[in-house]
């Protein structure tokens, strides 16, 4: 049987530079563990956790308009291939013309588990994209010290991939023990 996969956006314009956009997202869909009847969903972190984030900083950005444009997307269809970011850049940011206007494709997904007390975060995107790096790291230096960044230039299998696909700047926040939670 066929789902519909609709995919949410909110658009808060910016105040001075409305044509740059900063795109912030995570998927709201989920997948058991191993696909058989009656094993664990793991949809609170995988990926409620990303779009708790993606409805709070719209919130935020609401009391505190911010002078680039902030699209806020929770992406249906991740877990069966990226389904609804890859059509979204392909079927209305590229025939639009509007991918040029991004800055920054920020995505989250699984952030809010960890198994240990440690709380390190994955940072990801393609070498070539790399220089989206240091405001990040900086900004963990100084807002989020108990944080442990770590970075790859590997990426892979979520939301930021159609937009490193096609040279937007772009960047994945992941827990770094993304793999092992119960």
């Amino acid at each position: 049987v066929a789902v519909p996969q609709v995919n949410v956006i909110g658009t808060l314009v910016g105040t001075t530079l409305p044509d740059e956009w900063i795109i912030v997202g995570a998927h709201y869909d989920s997948i058991q563990i191993n696909g058989s009847n009656g094993a664990a969903a793991p949809g609170a972190e995988d990926n409620a956790s990303g779009c708790a984030a993606v409805v709070e900083m719209a919130e935020v950005f609401t009391r505190f308009p911010p002078q680039r444009t902030m699209i806020f997307t929770c992406f249906s269809g991740e877990e069966q291939g990226l389904i609804g970011s890859t059509r979204w850049v392909e079927d209305a940011l590229l025939p639009g013309g509007h991918l040029p206007k991004i800055k920054l494709a920020l995505m989250m997904d699984m952030i809010g588990y960890s198994t240990d007390s440690q709380l390190d975060v994955l940072l990801e995107t393609s070498s070539a994209l790399s220089s989206v790096f240091p405001p990040f790291q900086s900004a963990v230096a100084d807002y989020a010290s108990e944080l442990v960044p770590h970075t790859s230039t590997n990426p892979f299998g979520s939301d930021h991939m159609p937009f490193i696909n096609r040279s937007v700047p772009s960047l994945l926040v992941i827990e770094y023990d993304y793999d092992d939670y119960p």
